[in-house]
């Protein structure tokens, strides 16, 4: 409606913008909404220098004016101008867009376009940081700095005359986002904690369908600086990827499915080489991670990264003993785990990539329509072993592409010789001696002594026979005990 009336204060003659229309402008002080639809209205009659006219306008907005002084925004700074001089009130402009509101989160945050030296930021500002200049300074500097999209600048953001700032374009900012439009942002990675909404860089999948739009993320989240704001997803599966890739796609999908279904959750470790980190990098760009997030050794909570809930993520900064105690999902480059024998193609590598997109969508689309009901978690001694037989299953059954043929990892063997002990057994068959070393009583029994030896040192356990007693190194063989009855089993000891 304002815009209407705008346009009609111009004649139908009028090459250019009038004195008394510039007037009515900076009375009105009309919208970017408004002013934008003007200009797009000239342009499509051609009356191009309006048009121009207009777009001078909206990049030069008086915002108060009196006898003595006037504040203007300008196309990328907010300035005062008085008959003695010119001075910049701030070194930025803010041109905001939406009210961000998010599920999970009882923030309300503004969405705005920074425009700042020679870049142009998204970011989003409390309204507490509104309130203060100091604040607001803080808020729009880490998101310009943590930006992907940052350039080299002489300066950072900064208000400069902050009692200005204060005076006038505070309550201008009120003005602005007092009527903006509600949005729903991300504020963490995968599912929401009520499981009906799957997010990511671009993606919103729920039971309504997928939603490929960019999605605005909450500016606090660590998780969330690492991501591009949005990645142009693909549901086209490609052909013949290589063995690791094949593993490797099939594994993070089955830890995703085990996120959703609230299973045990462990880190996938993939020994650190390079040849893992450059196919692990370039699988995460197609997702939208640009970065490896660095884990810090001394946390205690093995938590991992907050806001990651389901989503796969790279993560580095753990060994092996760290790893064993965390328990979240992410992907994790590390000291042991598995390996990726030789340099891919980066033809190969994007593959991978597009293999991990449309396994992803298919993934979050069959989680919210069938509860992930049939998924059944496979036991193992080797959490990969068990990512591995699960995500054969999900590749098959999930994403339909059968065969989906995996590595074998071994423990076949050694498996099947637990398996003939029951959990309720164990206290019988097992005892630890002095916290090192582990007896198993072997009689009756169908083992083959041979090949479970090769299964023991497959996961660096040494061993010795000694008749019906199997003794294995504690250290190596307990961690994975657990997982294979998926529980602590009952073990004899003596000191």
């Amino acid at each position: 409606m304002r815009s209407c009336y705008l346009a009609a204060s111009i004649a139908d003659h009028a090459t250019s913008l009038s004195a008394y229309t510039l007037r009515l402008l900076e009375q009105s002080n009309p919208s970017r909404g408004d002013v934008s639809e003007l200009i797009a209205y000239f342009r499509r009659a051609g009356r191009l220098q309006l048009a121009d006219d207009l777009r001078r306008h909206l990049n030069n907005r008086v915002i108060f004016e009196s006898a003595r002084l006037k504040v203007r925004e300008t196309a990328s700074e907010y300035v005062t101008e008085s008959s003695m001089a010119t001075n910049t009130i701030a070194n930025f402009a803010l041109q905001f867009t939406h009210n961000l509101l998010f599920r999970d989160n009882v923030d309300l945050l503004h969405q705005a376009k920074l425009i700042f030296g020679r870049g142009t930021y998204s970011v989003a500002l409390t309204a507490q940081a509104l309130e203060n200049p100091d604040r607001l300074q803080e808020a729009v500097r880490a998101q310009v700095m943590s930006s992907r999209e940052a350039r080299t600048q002489d300066t950072l953001p900064t208000v400069i005359d902050k009692a200005n700032f204060k005076k006038y374009l505070v309550p201008h900012f009120k003005r602005q986002v007092a009527n903006l439009k509600p949005l729903e942002g991300v504020n963490n990675l995968g599912w929401t904690i009520d499981r009906l909404m799957f997010a990511g860089p671009g993606l919103k999948v729920t039971m309504s369908g997928r939603s490929l739009v960019q999605v605005p993320f909450h500016p606090s989240a660590p998780s969330l600086r690492y991501m591009r704001p949005s990645v142009e997803w693909s549901d086209v599966f490609p052909e013949n990827l290589s063995r690791p890739s094949a593993d490797l796609v099939a594994m993070i999908l089955a830890s995703c499915v085990r996120y959703y279904v609230k299973s045990i959750t462990r880190p996938l470790c993939v020994h650190h080489s390079p040849a893992s980190r450059k196919l692990l990098q370039s699988m995460f760009r197609a997702i939208g991670q640009h970065d490896t997030f660095e884990l810090n050794p001394n946390a205690r909570d093995n938590a991992g990264v907050p806001g990651v809930r389901g989503f796969p993520f790279l993560v580095t900064g753990y060994n092996a003993a760290q790893a064993e105690a965390a328990r979240f999902s992410h992907v994790l480059l590390t000291d042991t785990g598995y390996s990726v024998p030789e340099e891919l193609l980066p033809e190969e590598a994007e593959a991978a990539g597009r293999a991990l997109q449309s396994g992803l969508l298919r993934v979050a689309e069959w989680c919210l329509a069938t509860g992930a009901e049939d998924f059944t978690e496979s036991s193992s001694l080797h959490y990969n072993t068990s990512l591995l037989r699960e995500g054969r299953w999900v590749m098959e059954n999930v994403c339909d592409r059968q065969p989906w043929e995996v590595s074998d990892l071994g423990l076949a063997h050694l498996e099947g010789l637990l398996a003939q002990i029951p959990v309720a057994e164990t206290a019988q068959r097992l005892t630890l001696h002095e916290g090192r070393l582990l007896t198993m009583d072997t009689r009756g029994l169908v083992w083959d002594p041979e090949r479970v030896g090769a299964d023991l040192k497959t996961i660096s356990t040494d061993y010795r026979i000694d008749g019906d007693k199997l003794e294995m190194n504690a250290v190596g063989i307990l961690p994975g005990l657990s997982m294979f009855y998926g529980r602590e089993p009952e073990i004899a000891s003596t000191f």
